[in-house]
């Protein structure tokens, strides 16, 4: 073995962390990464959406599934007691400053020994 050689070779390449796979660097033989070779265009340019930490097929079911689902929450054309309770529920989950008054509220009552 020459004395410059490494005993273990030469380093590998994380190839499916975003940002990894770059336009500047070369498609690698098929012997010497096989997974990077068949996948380097998809891993090239593939961008994740932001918030997102995978790109696929998956991901967008994922993505719509949420969007429909939101859109039932605020759906003012379903009839309906529950539908209706759904909407406000939602509307007050969404109110970050009332349950922030709300979470004050119980922690000063807390302190005071007041029942929440």
């Amino acid at each position: 073995m020459p004395e410059t050689a490494e005993p273990y070779g030469e380093p590998w390449l994380t190839s499916i962390v975003d940002g990894m796979v770059t336009p500047d660097l070369e498609k690698p033989d098929l012997r010497d990464d096989y997974f990077l070779n068949i996948n380097y265009e998809w891993l090239r340019d593939t961008v994740l959406k932001p918030g997102h930490y995978q790109a696929g097929t998956v991901s967008d079911i994922e993505d719509l599934v949420d969007e429909r689902v939101v859109s039932l929450f605020t759906d003012e054309s379903i009839p309906g007691r529950g539908a209706e309770l759904v909407r406000e529920y939602y509307q007050m989950y969404l109110d970050w400053d009332s349950r922030a008054e709300g979470r004050e509220l119980y922690e000063t009552n807390e302190q005071a020994g007041m029942p929440a």
